[in-house]
């Protein structure tokens, strides 16, 4: 269920990111496919420490799950670079 709450907010988030490509959305997105990023970490490695049938168990890490995380990583390079872009053009010019 929490991953296709994932894919359902990462949906909308491509939409307004389409509709209104702006920083804050960038920055915003850069923080959540971070926040999921770590998430999938800490349960790789750690488990799911408090709650769930399998509290506490590593789960293996599959091709699938690393590629989305390899995609996910490439969406925050490309925020980050889009932030950076609009930080150069924005810049007041000096005559």
């Amino acid at each position: 269920m929490f991953f296709v709450v994932v894919a359902l907010a990462q949906g909308f988030y491509s939409g307004a990111l389409l509709r209104w490509p702006r920083p804050p959305l960038f920055i915003l997105g850069v923080a959540g496919n971070l926040a999921i990023i770590v998430l999938y970490i800490v349960t790789r490695t750690a488990g799911i420490p408090l709650f769930g049938p399998h509290a506490g168990e590593v789960e293996v890490v599959g091709g699938i799950d690393f590629l989305s995380k390899m995609v996910e990583l490439a969406l925050i390079i490309t925020l980050l670079a889009l932030v950076r872009a609009n930080r150069r053009t924005n810049v007041p010019r000096r005559t």
